[in-house]
């Protein structure tokens, strides 16, 4: 399957298709997680009909993968609606949910729309720990009863697991309480981006050096992990394009108004995809510079590293870090350090 997708990425790149689109439908949200990068929830948002004209006018330039993400989108009256239209138009559909405002008709409703995915945030393997990270107390039980309750209905869940300072050693009870749950898919990540270009206080919440090597030897212990070989073959197979972030290229973000902006962390405005004609957001002048300024080739330092094809270099975490493309993204850098580190320690 991911070979399949990214060939599909690769023939995209010219014509611009957007094959996998990001659809912010709201920024409003319950909970209060200390990491959330989200923007104010006072901006305006699209109604209904607006979203459907989106969803109509997507399909008919191709895109194949849509999720529906906030905020969080169940703060929406419609949103039931919006996902029976948009399964209808036959687009592989993801939600990104706190699974705090999901009840069993809602659950069931999901089902029968043939969701692809229900992405579900897990902060942490016990209930203190959850609650505490996104201010909202009960919110880890929530989770657990979503969780089961779709899982009974063979809807895929997949644990979204954002790792914070203090909580790597809860990594391996976070996936003995996901199995427990039934859900197998787990994805943990370390790599807390900023909520606006140059802030810093983010730096609070990011694992320490040595916890980033835990996180890499734990994840490693618990499920494996590529080593050399593996880099080599990957090498080898990958269109050079796929190392550079493909943003503009092959999808895009769509803010609660309409705003076309390449993703979350390169929030530069493209367009309005109600106002504007799909070619004129896709194939702007600032639309190719931008694409420009995110290949690998535009950042010398890391297209000459001997890390860049294992590195988890992002240039929207850079701009978000530096305000400005063509830098190195250092947390990155620390990230692959910690990941050789792990990687060579347990050999």
């Amino acid at each position: 399957m991911e070979y399949l997708t990214d060939a599909l990425k690769i023939k995209s790149f010219d014509k611009r298709i957007p094959f996998d689109v990001s659809f912010e439908l709201t920024h409003r949200c319950n909970q209060a997680c200390i990491i959330c990068c989200r923007p104010p929830s006072d901006t305006y948002e699209l109604n209904t009909d607006e979203v459907k004209y989106v969803l109509n006018k997507l399909a008919r330039y191709q895109c194949l993968f849509i999720t529906f993400t906030g905020g969080e989108i169940f703060m929406r009256n419609d949103i039931l609606d919006l996902i029976d239209f948009a399964t209808d138009l036959g687009f592989a559909l993801t939600l990104k949910t706190n699974g705090t405002l999901l009840d069993d008709s809602t659950i069931e409703h999901i089902k029968k729309c043939r969701v692809m995915e229900v992405h579900i945030s897990l902060l942490g393997g016990r209930q203190e720990t959850h609650d505490a990270l996104t201010g909202m107390k009960g919110s880890f039980d929530a989770v657990k009863r979503v969780a089961l309750a779709m899982r009974r209905k063979d809807v895929e869940v997949v644990i979204m697991s954002p790792i914070t300072r203090g909580v790597v050693e809860e990594i391996e009870s976070i996936r003995t309480t996901a199995r427990q749950w039934g859900v197998e898919h787990i994805i943990f990540s370390a790599i807390i981006f900023p909520s606006m270009p140059a802030d810093r206080s983010i730096d609070l919440y990011r694992l320490t050096d040595d916890e980033l090597v835990r996180f890499y030897s734990t994840l490693r212990r618990l499920f494996g992990s590529v080593d050399e070989t593996d880099i080599r073959s990957f090498n080898e197979k990958t269109d050079v394009r796929l190392l550079s972030c493909t943003a503009i290229q092959n999808g895009f973000t769509i803010t609660p108004d309409g705003t076309v902006i390449p993703c979350t962390s390169v929030p530069i405005k493209l367009g309005n995809i109600i106002d504007d004609e799909m070619e004129t957001i896709l194939f702007s002048e600032k639309a190719d510079g931008i694409i420009d300024k995110l290949q690998l080739s535009a950042t010398p330092v890391c297209a000459s590293c001997i890390d860049r094809i294992g590195c988890l270099r992002c240039p929207g975490l850079a701009f978000m870090e530096n305000s400005t493309f063509g830098t190195v993204p250092f947390e990155a850098c620390r990230h692959t350090r910690a990941f050789k580190a792990a990687l060579y320690t347990a050999q």
